[in-house]
């Protein structure tokens, strides 16, 4: 390729990686007023419905949900030597529930990229745990309700009834969900509603935001902590503009390098 060439290669990538960046940078965060919570990248946690350690959710940010439930949040970031993934980690604990009811449920919703609406659109996703015998339901927005439907990648979730470093010996349902973000749609900063509802005592029903499922204008802002070492919007945005450097610098040092040197090489 020549100089000439590459040159225009280099402004090009540089260019678009930039253009995606000002998109990323610039999407609306349509949320409910006093309503957020700043995710931060965590070691994996395992999914097994209890904390497997002692330390094992001491990395991801807390939102109260109400005076018996709280939930916990951290994303990390994984490559399987070809495709990076984004995923999102749930720790649920409902305090006041100990009861086994088929009508018990966790439910998380996603208003994908924030952009907000009156009714879940059909970029939006919701995970539901119903029950306690591992029925996971999935839907997707349709542009008027939410409708069951399956994702790209399935979500891990499980459920125990244990207890915890949150409230002493006092045994309670503990869910945890693997929701991946890549391929299911949610990117760096969505909205997220997240609820917990106890059939046997109704009155402690409640969510965060405690905002209707249908309106995903009055979810949770959940932006990402980019100062952490993975941030997690990474994607192609990123990955091009990183790419790019490396470009700009090879071009460089093409340009600077003399030729004898190049001939040399050849030899």
């Amino acid at each position: 390729m020549g100089l000439k060439k590459a040159g225009l290669v280099a402004f090009c990538t540089v260019l678009l990686g930039s253009l995606l960046l000002a998109i990323y940078a610039g999407t609306a965060m349509a949320a409910y007023a006093g309503y957020s919570i700043t995710v931060y990248g965590g070691a994996d946690s395992v999914i097994d419905g209890m904390w497997t350690t002692n330390p094992e959710w001491d990395d991801a940010a807390t939102a109260q949900i109400s005076a018996n439930a709280i939930f916990r949040l951290k994303y990390y970031f994984f490559s399987d030597g070809t495709n990076f993934f984004v995923y999102d980690e749930y720790l649920v604990e409902f305090f006041s529930d100990k009861t086994n009811d088929t009508g018990d449920y966790v439910s998380i919703c996603y208003d994908v990229g924030a952009n907000g609406g009156t009714a879940p659109q059909t970029d939006d996703i919701r995970v539901d745990y119903v029950g306690h015998n591992g029925t996971v339901i999935t839907y997707k927005g349709t542009g008027s309700v939410w409708a069951v439907a399956a994702l790209t990648t399935p979500p891990q979730v499980a459920e125990l009834l244990s207890i915890s470093k949150l409230n002493g010996t006092n045994p309670h349902w503990t869910a945890e969900f693997r929701i991946e973000k890549t391929t299911n749609g949610p990117g760096m900063d969505n909205a997220i509603r997240v609820a917990v509802y106890d059939a046997s005592n109704p009155s402690t029903a409640a969510s965060w935001p405690p905002t209707s499922i249908n309106v995903p204008n009055d979810y949770g802002a959940d932006p990402a902590d980019t100062t952490n070492p993975i941030p997690e919007g990474i994607g192609l945005g990123v990955i091009l503009v990183s790419s790019s450097a490396a470009v700009m610098v090879g071009y460089y040092c093409l340009r600077k390098r003399p030729r004898t040197a190049l001939s040399s090489l050849k030899a």
